[in-house]
C-alpha cells in the first residue's frame, strides 16, 4: 500500500504523526509520500520533521515554503498519484490527523467489487468534556474517546473524504470529493475516517488562521461560527448541542 499525505510545520503534532505512522504501518502501508509545507516562522520545528523523514519508508515528494493555496496542493498530489503511482491498484489519501478505519479490509472490498474509490465520513474525536489536550504517548483513541460529526453538525462543514482511490483519479480541495464522479464506480457503503484534529492549541490555531486569512471563504466562515458559538475557552469546546458517542477502541 502507498499513502499520500500533506504535513506542515504549522500546527501538525509530531506526537500525533508518530502514532499515525505506526497505525498505517501496522495496516500494511509500505511507503508514505509526503508533501511538506514548511513555514519560516516555524524554523525551530524543522529539525524534528527532518529526523522523522529520515525513515526509509518516508518519501518527501515536494517541500513548499508557506504555500496555502489548497487546490494547488491537491492538483500536485493528483499529478503525482497519476504519474508516479500509476502502477498501483489503489492509493490511500490521509492527512496526518486522519485514521481510515480498517484500510486493509476496505481495499479488499473495493477490489472485489471492482470499484474505483470509496467515500469516507469524518468522525471527529474529542477528549472528555470537549477538552483539547495535547497529544502525548497515550494511545489517541483512548485519549480522545468521544466521537461525533461535530464539523458537520456544529459548523456545516463538509465531512466526506475520498480516503482510497485509483491513482488516476483527480481530487478537489481537501480531498473531500473527486472530479467527474459520474465516470467512476463507488460502493454504496462508506468508511469512517477518524479525525484527530481537536487537540492541543487548536482553538488558538484557528484564531491565527482567521487572522492570516488561511483557506477559502467557506472555511473562514466555518471558523468564525466555531469561535462564536462553540468555544468555552482556549482549551475547551462546547459539545452540548452535538450528538456524541463514546468509543476508545482503535478502528483497525
Amino acid at each position: 500500500m502507498h499513502l499520500v499525505t500533506n504535513m506542515t510545520t504549522k500546527g501538525d503534532s509530531l506526537a500525533l504523526i508518530r502514532q499515525w505512522l505506526a497505525y498505517y504501518r501496522q495496516a500494511g502501508v509500505e511507503t508514505f509520500h509526503v508533501f511538506f509545507n514548511h513555514y519560516e516562522d516555524e524554523a525551530a520545528r524543522l529539525p524534528a520533521f527532518e529526523e522523522l523523514f529520515a525513515a526509509p519508508d518516508i518519501h518527501v515528494v515536494m517541500t513548499y515554503l508557506g504555500v496555502e493555496d489548497m487546490q494547488l496542493r491537491v492538483d500536485r498530489i493528483s499529478d503525482f498519484r497519476r504519474d508516479e503511482l500509476g502502477d498501483q491498484a489503489y492509493v490511500l489519501n490521509a492527512d496526518c490527523d486522519e485514521f481510515i478505519a480498517r484500510p486493509r479490509r476496505v481495499l479488499e472490498l473495493l477490489a472485489a467489487g471492482g470499484h474505483d474509490y470509496v467515500v469516507g465520513r469524518l468522525v471527529d474525536r474529542f477528549a472528555l468534556a470537549g477538552r483539547t489536550p495535547a497529544v502525548d504517548d497515550e494511545p489517541v483513541f483512548q485519549r480522545y474517546p468521544l466521537c461525533s460529526y461535530f464539523s458537520y453538525e456544529a459548523m456545516g462543514a463538509t465531512i466526506t473524504k475520498v480516503p482510497i482511490s485509483r491513482p488516476g483519479i483527480r481530487h478537489r480541495v481537501g480531498l473531500h470529493k473527486i472530479e467527474d464522479p459520474q465516470r467512476y464506480s463507488r460502493p454504496r457503503w462508506e468508511v469512517p475516517v477518524h479525525h484527530l484534529k481537536w487537540h492541543g492549541q487548536i482553538i488558538p490555531r484557528i484564531r491565527a488562521r482567521l487572522e492570516r486569512g488561511y483557506g477559502g471563504n467557506k472555511y473562514l466562515e466555518e471558523c468564525r461560527w466555531f469561535l462564536a458559538n462553540h468555544v468555552v475557552d482556549d482549551e475547551t469546546i462546547d459539545l452540548s448541542e452535538v450528538d456524541c458517542w463514546f468509543d476508545d477502541r482503535a478502528p483497525n
